[in-house]
């Protein structure tokens, strides 16, 4: 803005887009986001947020049991949560000891696309 003032607004006045054009462009920025919404859409084949009855859905291994190597599981939060029922998880329960914890889920198959596995 220049000290008079008046200049910024002049600016702005010359830049502003015909109404036709601004419809335009909202029209081409609203197809965008509608086409990146399909572009990064994709099917969840296996979900676990670790509520009420996880046990039952997961296995733990057996590997070390015979030999009293073989650790345990616990649900927690951890020491640093936001919120502690939304933040749980599987922990490991005691220190060296071997584990394994695993869940089956439906067959499917990525042929011919990508397969991203997250972990939180």
């Amino acid at each position: 803005e220049t000290a008079n003032g008046s200049s910024f607004v002049h600016i702005k006045q010359q830049c502003r887009p015909s109404s036709s054009l601004a419809q335009l462009e909202v029209m081409r920025r609203a197809a965008l986001c509608l086409g990146s919404l399909t572009a990064v859409s994709g099917k969840v084949y296996f979900s676990e947020t670790f509520g009420d009855g996880w046990e039952s859905r997961w296995t733990a291994s057996e590997w070390k049991k015979s030999d009293g190597t073989q650790g345990t599981w616990k649900l927690s939060a951890g020491k640093w949560f936001s919120n502690e029922e939304e933040d749980k998880g599987v922990q490991t329960a005691e220190d060296s000891r071997f584990f394994g914890l695993s869940a089956g889920f439906e067959s499917f198959s990525n042929a011919g696309k990508e397969l991203i596995i997250q972990y939180q």
